[in-house]
């Protein structure tokens, strides 16, 4: 069961389509610990999860899939803010981008192509604007699909801690590779 309908589109290697259940199996979570902690999330937590996403239609997660073995290499995803400013419009908004081949430094091959897929969902659902946190090591990737720094900053009040500090580790990984 994928998480909304969309044909999926195949480049070399991989295949860009909707979440299905059956990827709790194929390495997603496990991609998604490459960006911050996410729990002990049993096949039931991941079900229901899914299916709330699946009826509130407000989610639109993207996986690159491997063609040979369906191991997932790559996710990001576009949530949807219903607003009543501009008419009723909707916001989107770019989330959890990771790929195999991400790093600190870079971007991958496969981030660009989830990221036109996402691009593409918000312009057909009719998403007035976007936007996204990026750290300066990755505005240029953004920047060339469109996207430009905002006069606004994001901040963010964290209440809930799941054994992981982002911030902490970017930090430790940009030390690193100073060091290089």
């Amino acid at each position: 069961m994928s998480l909304f309908d969309q044909k999926p589109s195949t480049y070399e290697t991989f295949t860009i389509r909707p979440l299905e259940l059956s990827d709790y199996s194929k390495n997603y979570l496990t991609l998604l610990e490459k960006l911050t902690g996410v729990g002990n999330i049993s096949l039931e937590k991941f079900t229901d999860t899914f299916n709330n996403m699946k009826k509130g239609k407000m989610h639109y997660i993207y996986v690159a899939a491997n063609q040979s073995n369906d191991k997932i290499l790559g996710t990001g995803t576009l949530g949807v803010e219903q607003k009543f400013i501009r008419n009723c419009a909707l916001k989107g908004r770019v989330e959890d981008l990771i790929s195999d081949g991400t790093d600190f430094a870079k971007r991958s091959d496969i981030d660009q192509k989830i990221m036109e897929h996402i691009l593409n969902k918000a312009k057909e659902i009719g998403c007035y604007k976007m936007s996204l946190e990026s750290t300066e090591q990755h505005l240029g990737f953004y920047e060339n699909l469109g996207f430009a720094v905002d006069k606004e900053l994001e901040m963010c009040n964290r209440h809930v801690r799941v054994g992981d500090d982002t911030e902490k580790r970017y930090k430790m990984e940009m030390e690193k590779n100073e060091n290089v």
